[in-house]
């Protein structure tokens, strides 16, 4: 098995602001270089890259027909294009799989290299077993791997809907209403030495404050913590990353969310926002505390949809993983993006930043 270095982790002692040398800082201005992978079989969306011994790695979701699957593939590097040094299914979508005889889907990998140099992957999973009649049911699902292509192994569900603002209610067959929907896009990350991730959830009737309404479909992002191998609870039970305000750019959605060790100090958020029914642009937010609390950027958007029509990214926007190349001195942003409505055209593109100049806090 090849030596991997632990790849998101941050200092054994989390680093809080007044402890750090040095103040962090936004990213400078993100500059698109277009798309750099596509696929002529089917759709790619999702990104999740690392950078692990020179060799870059990422897990995306690929959908061929109607069965959506997780990838893996290596570059050794990413502005080629990601000429593939070997590409593998790591997560095989199948139909009929599930108790109720529908098709199993996986998307939104995250990876996470562990200091065993075990590789642990969160996964959704849907539509996934629920009751008769009561239709989807997303969870959020655990592997671990020797290595970065695998073959990983079941540890259990991660997640499912416990809160309001994680799900939606819908009748079954019985008349009685249930929460159903549930987690998904989850994020790894490192505080100290423990395993956390963030996650989108999904409601239409919880109200940023709390209560329930009618009308505040919506995504936001919660927290949760690794306790044992497949074993993960929840770190706060509303959401750390709440909708924006009324009228601003992620006023409906906050969602794709992705997690990465600042190069100074604390973790750097990329997300996925919109005012309407998908997201239009891309935004960053930082926290030093773990995920507990969460800085959102001021000058987010960072990235929105093209310009135009018929541009490889004039309809959607999302799905971004982000990382600081030590190498290059850039961050470096993947993320998907697609030409029509129905998630049909979806390809991966890349955007660059240097380090920047504006102080987090």
């Amino acid at each position: 098995m090849p030596q991997l270095a632990p790849i998101g982790s941050v200092s054994a002692t989390p680093i809080s602001p007044a402890a750090s040398p040095e103040v962090p800082k936004w990213p400078a201005a993100f500059s698109k270089a277009g798309p750099i992978r596509s696929g002529p079989t089917g759709t790619l969306s999702d990104p999740c890259v690392l950078r692990v011994s020179g060799v870059w790695h990422m897990w995306y979701s690929r959908t061929r027909g109607k069965i959506q699957s997780i990838e893996h593939m290596t570059s050794l590097r990413a502005e080629d294009g990601w000429l593939a040094m070997a590409t593998e299914i790591v997560l095989s979508g199948s139909a009929g799989s599930d108790p109720t005889g529908r098709s199993q889907h996986w998307e939104t990998p995250s990876v996470l290299v562990l200091p065993d140099a075990r590789v642990l992957l969160l996964a959704l999973r849907w539509p996934g077993p629920c009751p008769a009649g009561l239709g989807r049911m997303d969870s959020i699902v655990e592997f671990l791997g020797d290595s970065p292509s695998g073959p990983f192994v079941y540890q259990g569900v991660a997640r499912t809907a416990e809160y309001p603002w994680e799900g939606y209610y819908s009748q079954d067959v019985e008349g009685q209403m249930r929460l159903r929907g549930g987690p998904m896009e989850p994020a790894l990350f490192t505080y100290g030495t423990e395993v956390r991730a963030l996650y989108a959830g999904q409601s239409v009737w919880y109200g940023d404050s709390g209560s329930s309404s009618p009308g505040a479909w919506g995504f936001r992002v919660g927290l949760m913590k690794r306790v044992g191998a497949g074993l993960w609870q929840g770190v706060s039970a509303k959401p750390v990353i709440p909708r924006g305000a009324a009228g601003s750019w992620d006023s409906q959605i906050v969602s794709h969310v992705h997690a990465t060790p600042h190069p100074v100090a604390g973790t750097l958020i990329a997300y996925a926002g919109g005012s309407g029914s998908t997201p239009s642009g891309l935004g960053l937010a930082w926290t030093g505390d773990g995920g507990v609390t969460v800085v959102k950027y001021p000058g987010n958007p960072i990235l929105t949809r093209g310009s135009g029509t018929g541009g490889w990214d004039s309809v959607e926007i999302g799905g971004p993983s982000i990382l600081w190349d030590a190498e290059s001195k850039l961050w470096v942003l993947h993320y998907h993006g697609g030409l029509s409505g129905d998630f049909s055209q979806m390809q991966i593109g890349v955007a660059n930043a240097s380090a920047g100049t504006v102080p987090i806090f």
